[in-house]
Formats: structure tokens, sequence, C-alpha cells
């Protein structure tokens, strides 16, 4: 019987649009009440995002939008690229712990510490972990134009002219970056990597031809896609995601392959917990109760909303878990 009503829970889920190779993050992660805390917030809210702006910022703009309207105060987004995130998460990891600012991070967050011998913060005595905001595949792209149709034409290519291909990323250190590392060490294949500060850079260079394709988020690439000025060759994930059904795996021609990101909110240590807990449980609202969550599944992601108890254990099970993909990789910070 209750094996039953799971089952029907999760296909209602999955005709919702939840990207399937998701559907246990965001069932497994309870709804938290935000408590009010008295005086917070005093000021502006700021949430540094560690890239160029035209990507990540767009999503956190929008829930920052939606934290005004509740707080009664401004919250600004503050683009911070360079060095492969470093730059922004250093910003944050030395802010006042007055719950005033925060850092928006993703994967690269959990993949620097094995990427970099030495790094201008510690990734865990120096943050609060807040919420893990959603889960998305990462996705190869190329231009319209490109000779290469699948994944299978991709490798075929690159072992017919090793060396020449490139691919671009968000970043070094990113997890399309060690993404991507990974399919070429998998596939056998020899490819360049063209990191850069952003995706619609990089995005109009593959688009130009000057680059051969990208990795990046579902979620950065979906504009580029449904718009036609990009081609989609692959999901990262275990399975199709849900948005873009007719886009095969890198499982399907790779077995075995499987790289994920995610998108969370950390702040620097020593928040104190019920500023914490109100603002975890204010964004979990956002993305799970609100239009935004449309917003996120139309992208390719899945809201997830986690309490800062479970993001904290999440955050250490990733940074294992990238830690032997970026050593088996053989990936090297650009």
């Amino acid at each position: 019987m209750h094996d039953a009503v799971r089952a029907d829970t999760t296909r209602a889920r999955v005709r919702r649009g939840v990207p399937t190779f998701l559907l246990a993050l965001v069932v497994t992660a309870p709804l938290h009440a935000a408590a009010p805390v008295d005086g917070y917030p005093s000021r502006p809210v700021r949430f540094v995002v560690p890239f160029t702006p035209g990507t990540l910022d767009v999503m956190v703009r929008q829930i920052g939008q939606k934290l005004a309207e509740k707080y009664g105060q401004p919250v600004i987004v503050d683009s911070r690229p360079g060095a492969g995130t470093i730059v922004g998460t250093e910003i944050v990891s030395k802010a006042s712990p007055d719950g005033h600012t925060f850092l928006v991070n993703t994967t690269t967050f959990v993949i620097n510490p094995s990427l970099h011998a030495k790094l201008p913060y510690d990734p865990v005595r120096d943050f609060t972990p807040v919420t893990q905001i959603d889960a998305v595949a990462n996705i190869l792209v190329t231009s319209p134009t490109s000779p290469a149709q699948t994944i299978k034409d991709v490798i075929a290519l690159a072992k017919a002219k090793p060396g020449l291909l490139t691919y671009a990323s968000p970043g070094s250190g990113s997890a399309p970056h060690i993404a991507t590392e990974m399919f070429k060490s998998m596939a056998g294949i020899d490819m360049v990597h063209v990191p850069y500060r952003g995706i619609p850079e990089a995005a109009g260079d593959v688009m130009a031809g000057r680059v051969s394709m990208l990795m990046t988020t579902t979620a950065s690439a979906s504009p580029y896609l449904r718009g036609g000025r990009l081609r989609g060759l692959a999901v990262s994930s275990r399975q199709r995601v849900a948005s873009l059904p007719d886009i095969q795996t890198m499982g399907e021609t790779l077995p075995g392959y499987e790289m994920d990101a995610f998108r969370g909110v950390i702040g620097p240590a020593g928040i104190p917990p019920a500023i914490v807990k109100r603002v975890s449980g204010d964004i979990a609202n956002i993305v799970r109760n609100t239009e935004i969550r449309d917003i996120l599944m139309a992208d390719g992601s899945a809201p997830v909303g986690s309490t800062p108890e479970q993001f904290t254990a999440f955050l250490k099970s990733e940074m294992a878990k990238w830690g032997k993909v970026v050593k088996a990789s053989g990936a090297k910070a650009d």
C-alpha cells in the first residue's frame, strides 16, 4: 500500500515536469518553517554571485525580489567573478557574520579544494551553509551549423583530429569543466579547454564558431536552446531531463557517466542560528511554493530548498564525491 502511494506521488511529480533524475532530492527535502527574527534584516541584504552577469544572477534576482518584498529591505545581487569563483567566495568568507551577506555557490565550491593546493579560505570552517536552491544537469551544446549532431559525432571528430576540437566552460574548476574532462577520459579523446568568466561570452564564441562546443548547466543553456541559437547534444544526468526530452544522456553513449551540479546559499561562519534558519526557510518557500519553482523546472532544474543541516551534509558528501571525480578525470586548473 505504502509503495503504491509513493509510486503515485512520484508519477505525479514527473507529470508536473520535475526532472526525473532529481526526484529524490525534491522528495527528501521537507519544507521547514522560517521563524521571524526581531530586527532582521536591519539593512539591505547582499547576495554575492561569483560569476559574470547574465546567467546565475538572473535566478538570484528573481529570488531576491521575493525576499525584498518579505523583508522590507532591498536585496542586492553583487556579481564578483574571477579565479574560478574564488574571488567572490573569499569576499563572503571575510564578511561580517550578521546575516546581511551571502554567497550563491555552485558545484565549483566543492570542486576547488581538490583542484587547488591552497585557497584563501577554508571551505568548511569559514562558511555557514544555508540552503540548497536546486539541482541541475550539465549539457554539452554546439552551434546549429556544427557537423557534430550527436555525442558519437563528437567522439569520432575528436579521434580523427586529436587536440583540434575545443570546448568552453564557465570557468576552470567549474562543474561543466570537470564534467567535460571526465567525458574526455571515458571517451578516450583529447579536446582543448577554453575557460570563460561567464556563459554569455562563451555561448557567443560557440555560436560564432570560434569554439567547438560548450558545457554548461541546462539552466544557463535553456535560453539559447529555446531560441535555436545552440544545439543540445547530451545531458550529464542519469536520465533525460523532463524539459528537454529529445536530448540524450551522456550515459546512452558512455554507460556509467553521470555528472550533475547544484546551486545553493552559504554565508560567512558565525551567523546566528536563528537568522540562518529564517533565511533558509524563506528561500526554501520561494523556490518550492512560488512561480520561481516553475521557472527553475522549465530550465531543467529541480527545486530543493533544504534545511541548513541537510545542506551541510550534502556539501560534505559532494566534496568527497567531486574529489574522486577530479582525480579520476585528471583535470587541472587552467
